[in-house]
This record gives C-alpha cells, structure tokens and sequence, in this order.
C-alpha cells in the first residue's frame, strides 16, 4: 500500500485533496520503534504528529501522580495530532507493545503545506472539533454506565481493533493486566477481577494469562 493510500484512512488526512495530500506524505518521515521503546514521554514540547503504519502502542498519563492507561492504539491511529497545531507540552505518553512503525509528520512541515492549501487548513480543523466533540460525549456516557456495561464496551472495542477469530471465541491479541484494563475504564483491579471471574464462570469469556477471548453464548 503506498503511503498516500495509507494516510487516506487516517480520518484527519481522508478530506484532504489529493494535492495537499501527496504533500503531506511526501513531508514525512518514516520511524521505527522496537517493543518497549517510548514514541512519545508526557511533558515534552515536541511539534509533531505519528501516524501509526504497524504494531500497538499503549497510550498512558501519570498527570494524577499515578500510570493511568488510556487507550491502546493501532495501525490507522494518529497521535498528537495536536501538537501539529499547538505545540505544548504533551499530555501523555505512548510505548510500543510490539515493534512499531509511525511516520511522522512536523509542524514545520505542515504549516507551509496549510498555507499553500487553506482549503486542508479548514478540513483538518473540522475533523479535529468533531474528535473532541466524541471523545467529550464518549466520556460523558462512560461515566454514566455500570461497571459491567463499561468493561464489556472496553473488551468489544479492544475486539474489534485488535481481535482474532478462534473455534474458542474472539481472542483479544493484547496482554493487558487487570490493573491496566480497570484504567482504561476507571475502575479497580479488584472489581476488574470480580467481573471477569464472574463472566468466566457463566462461560461469557475464557482467560489465559493476560489474554482474554470474548465467547458468544
């Protein structure tokens, strides 16, 4: 797939025309990060964004004094896209879980390629408000729903992204703790290990280590 193909799935790169899209692949540059290796530490001033090619990184903050997981991303994902526009300090942290591949694409670089094509300046930023729009609505509901209903949503989508097809179920390809997976829903390990023992003796999921396969009963 070549690398405009491979930008056009990302959704702040889909609504570009294809001049200002070839310039902005043209402008980036490729970046590979071995298993365990930081893309991007929380707190620095980097004017920069990563679109995700391969592998899985796991998004974190520490804002609070303690490793909060976030999200755990993937190929189609971009990360810090902010910092494109507003070069502050950034507000987490991402570390590859397997070997990764990222391009990276400079506020410097793209700040010429807005000016040159202002109809991508307003599409960007359309995309941009509408993704914080969800994320806001997205965090509202979570909030709002029980715990069972929030880490079954949390498991569906970490399916669905990263998931593999088994005569057992669908097998979630990522090792997450429990510790991990109460962050990522805000909730306890305790309570995370009550639902899961729970959901394993009526069948509803199998666990092996750190590796969970959603069943359908």
């Amino acid at each position: 797939m070549s690398r405009r193909a491979q930008l056009k799935a990302i959704p702040l790169f889909a609504a570009l025309s294809a001049a200002a899209l070839e310039a902005v692949a043209a402008s980036m540059v490729l970046k590979k990060l071995p298993p365990g290796a930081v893309l991007v530490e929380e707190g620095a001033v980097e004017g920069c964004a990563f679109a995700v090619l391969s592998g899985r990184l796991k998004v974190s903050t520490a804002a609070s004094g303690r490793t909060i997981a976030l999200n755990i991303v993937g190929p189609g994902t971009l990360i810090g896209e902010l910092a494109m526009l507003d070069p502050s300090p950034r507000s987490a942290s991402a570390v590859a879980l397997d070997p990764v591949r990222v391009l990276v694409l400079h506020r410097r670089d793209l700040v010429p390629i807005l000016r040159q094509h202002p109809d991508a300046a307003l599409a960007m930023m359309t995309v941009l408000a509408r993704q914080i729009r969800q994320r806001s609505d997205d965090l509202a509901a979570q909030t709002a729903l029980p715990l069972p209903l929030r880490l079954r949503r949390a498991l569906e989508d970490l399916a669905d992204r990263f998931g593999l097809d088994t005569p057992d179920g669908r097998l979630i390809d990522v090792a997450l703790s429990q510790g991990e997976l109460g962050q990522l829903v805000g909730a306890s390990r305790e309570s995370i290990n009550k639902q899961l023992r729970s959901w394993r003796s009526d069948g509803s999921v199998l666990m092996e280590g750190r590796y969970i396969t959603l069943r359908q009963v």
